[in-house]
């Protein structure tokens, strides 16, 4: 006999941890094996053997127990799987199963496919009849468990609904509402308007340091008595109540603030750099005054009212 060789792995199978629908998946993959494999092509005892190679400790001492004959046991795949199956099935609690099936719900994220994949999936566990009881089964859950109750409204108002109809009216909404949402998304040409002026503090800042730049102060419009930034004064914050608001600054001779209040002279005071002098002789003034009936003469330097006079050192000997 040719020796026996595959390129694929056996799946394992554990009856303990396994679900009736795992055991089930592992059927079919066993199934797929064997045919791979060309396994059916050999002795029945070898078949066995590899079939038991596939089971962990625990399964193979279940079905060691499970009453077997020794001839089945020793030649018969089928029979083995056939008696696994009856164990597992054993192992199932129907009213459990449908509960679990009756309580799934979709999730808050959860995609509507995942959300189908779990019922069918629950459902094989619960013994219903037939398939059509199953469909039905799958329906309801369906409407029951949903997340969106405007999908669930317009599955009710339909008569005699099926499955099919439902899968195809939930992918449907599904997508409208994905459409929509992707078109919300989208900036529309009123969104691109420029937004009026803001009001906020930090604007009105803004709007009271320019103010202040012209010997101004802004200030907020309130019936409140307030320190006035024009006059000064305490009074009612309004223009007309100022009592500077038509005189002239003596400092800086615009109208609408007195000068004890300007901010001209601040911003006068800054410092100021010569780059250089030129030093010429001052010009002076002779002034002649009378004195016990006798004329006398001074000769004085006139003030020239500059707030900088540069001089040289011996300017003050002049005099």
């Amino acid at each position: 006999m040719a020796k026996f060789t595959c390129k694929f792995t056996a799946p394992r199978l554990e009856l303990n941890s396994d679900r009736p629908s795992d055991f089930k998946i592992w059927q079919q993959q066993w199934a797929s094996y064997v045919s791979v494999s060309a396994l059916d092509k050999e002795p029945p005892a070898f078949q066995v053997n590899v079939l038991q190679m596939c089971m962990s400790t625990d399964t193979l001492r279940i079905v060691l127990n499970l009453g077997l004959t020794e001839k089945h046991l020793a030649e018969s795949c089928s029979e083995i799987i056939k008696a696994m199956d009856a164990y597992i099935q054993g192992q199932v609690n129907e009213s459990v199963e449908r509960k679990e099936f009756r309580t799934r719900k979709q999730g808050l994220d959860e995609d509507f496919k995942d959300f189908l994949v779990s019922l069918r999936d629950l459902v094989a566990e619960c013994n219903f009849c037939n398939a059509k009881c199953v469909a039905k089964a799958i329906r309801d859950q369906i409407i029951e468990g949903l997340y969106d109750s405007t999908v669930i409204e317009k599955l009710l108002a339909v008569h005699d609904l099926s499955l099919t109809n439902t899968l195809e009216m939930v992918r449907a909404l599904a997508s409208v509402k994905d459409h929509t949402a992707a078109i919300v998304k989208t900036p529309s040409s009123a969104a691109n308007k420029r937004p009026p002026k803001p009001t906020s503090e930090k604007t009105a800042k803004s709007v009271d340091k320019t103010a202040k730049s012209h010997g101004k102060t802004h200030h907020p419009s309130n019936t409140q008595n307030q320190k006035c930034y024009y006059c000064g004064h305490t009074h009612v914050q309004c223009k007309r109540n100022c009592p500077a608001a038509h005189s002239t600054c003596n400092n800086c001779k615009k109208i609408g603030h007195f000068a004890s209040v300007c901010n001209f002279r601040k911003l006068q005071s800054r410092a100021v750099h010569v780059n250089s002098v030129i030093i010429e002789s001052a010009p002076r003034a002779t002034i002649t005054l009378h004195h016990n009936n006798l004329p006398v003469e001074i000769v004085i330097l006139p003030d020239s009212g500059s707030d900088i006079m540069p001089c040289s050192f011996e300017s003050p000997r002049q005099h």
